[in-house]
This record gives structure tokens, sequence and C-alpha cells, in this order.
């Protein structure tokens, strides 16, 4: 008899310890920045930034992480903080609150501005 695994795809993030590629997180992204800059935000996105968020003086990073992590774990490692080592502020955005309250994650990023 042969046997079927399959892995549900934010399991095997915690299994491998991987984040998903910044060209990923830009797809997983663009509604976002659609209501951001219908909300007036300087949005850019290239090879190495998700999402950057430009209000007035200040700049924000956005990625995304999957679901099942917790970014407030002390052994959360988000590869954008290393990317940046402090010269700008980092969110990460969880892909499941992302992908299923689209406005909740918009009113939290605005809460940076």
């Amino acid at each position: 008899m042969n046997s079927l695994i399959v892995i549900w795809q934010p399991t095997c993030y915690v299994i491998c310890s991987s984040i998903k590629a910044v060209s990923e997180q830009t797809q997983q992204l663009q509604a976002l920045k659609r209501l951001l800059e219908l909300d007036g935000y300087e949005c850019h996105q290239d090879d190495k930034t998700p999402l950057l968020i430009k209000s007035n003086a200040h700049q924000l990073v956005v990625g995304t992480y999957p679901g099942l992590l917790d970014e407030k774990a002390d052994n959360f490692q988000y590869p954008l903080r290393d990317n940046y080592q402090g010269e700008k502020d980092i969110h990460p955005v969880n892909d499941y609150f992302l992908d299923r309250n689209l406005p909740g994650a918009y009113q939290e990023l605005k809460r940076h501005f």
C-alpha cells in the first residue's frame, strides 16, 4: 500500500525554518499596497524589499511571515531585520492575518505613521 504524505504549507515553514522569498512576499502584499496608495502613502517594492511605505519623513519596511510562527517569540528571526540592520523600521505581517483580514492589517500598519 502506497502512502501519500501531504504537508500543509505553513507547517513546512515551521519544520524548515524558512520565510518566503522576497518575490513571494511582494505578491502577498499587493492588495495592501493598493490600499495604502489610495490613502496617499508612497509605496515601493524591489528585489530587496517586499514593501517600503513612505509618509513624510517616516519609512517602514513591510514583509510577511508564515501564520504558524510567533513574531514575539525570543527565537523568531526575520531576514529583513538582518538586511537593514536597524537603518529602517521593519514590520513583519502574519500572512494568514493579511490574507483573512486585509482591513485589520491595513489599520495595524497605519498606527506606525
